[in-house]
């Protein structure tokens, strides 16, 4: 053992290509090390969704930027409404499942409804994924944001075009 380590120490002091195949290891074994800190730290996120709404539930695509799959398609799930004076409250939740076959995720979201004189009502608010209510590569996903959504009501059925944005973790 101590011959070994004399040996070692002689490449290490007098040769180059020892150097060099160390430095390399280091990176590689401090790459390895980084690889799953980097999947729990949060990752900007961007999904913007087009809806259609019909009577019994709502269907759409959606694109997305960031750590989560860049197409597929987003249904509803469960929405319940609760009405005010002058705004009303949605509580949404929606299915987004990935056109390559990933997985899926759940976004529940809690927007208000407020309306505006030029584009019919606006909702905006906050959104979350659970870490729980995904499968394949988000079964741990988890996330938060802000949402925001126009409905064109002049169109029958009627359209819709949601923007998310927040941050994701991947587990």
């Amino acid at each position: 053992m101590v011959s070994y380590l004399k040996t070692l120490i002689h490449r290490f002091t007098h040769t180059r290509p020892f150097v060099s195949q160390l430095a390399v290891g280091i990176v590689v074994v401090a790459s390895c090390i980084a690889t799953p800190v980097l999947a729990d730290a949060p990752q900007a996120v961007t999904i913007v969704t087009h809806l259609t709404f019909y009577p019994d539930t709502t269907y759409g695509t959606f694109e997305a930027t960031g750590p989560i799959c860049s197409t597929g398609t987003v249904s509803l799930v469960d929405a319940h409404f609760a009405e005010g004076p002058v705004a009303y409250n949605v509580n949404v939740t929606q299915l987004f499942v990935c056109d390559d076959n990933s997985g899926t995720f759940v976004i529940r979201l809690l927007p208000q409804g407020n309306a505006r004189p030029k584009d019919g009502f606006t909702f905006n608010g906050p959104w979350a994924i659970s870490g729980n209510s995904g499968t394949g590569a988000y079964s741990k996903l988890s996330g938060r944001g802000e949402i925001g959504a126009v409905v064109d009501f002049s169109a029958d059925p009627l359209t819709g075009m949601e923007t998310y944005v927040g941050f994701v973790t991947l587990k």
